[in-house]
């Protein structure tokens, strides 16, 4: 069984550079752009590792943890 990752950062170039890393059978890897999105996709899923930007706008990284811890 491969780890779940969930990249979650509102720049396109990271979220490239991450999945060009991760990309194999090691990993499935899903990402999306914002805080709430990430939220959400957490409470419906599970995920071995979370990659968190933590200055995105709306809701920023540090509130996303405190909404999931």
């Amino acid at each position: 069984m491969s780890a779940r990752i969930l990249v979650v950062d509102d720049e396109d170039i990271v979220i490239q550079c991450c999945l060009r890393i991760l990309n194999g059978d090691a990993y499935q890897v899903e990402h999306v752009q914002r805080g709430l999105e990430a939220v959400r996709r957490i409470e419906e899923s599970h995920f071995d590792l979370i990659i968190l930007d933590f200055m995105m706008p709306k809701m920023d990284g540090m509130e996303v943890l405190k909404r999931v811890r």
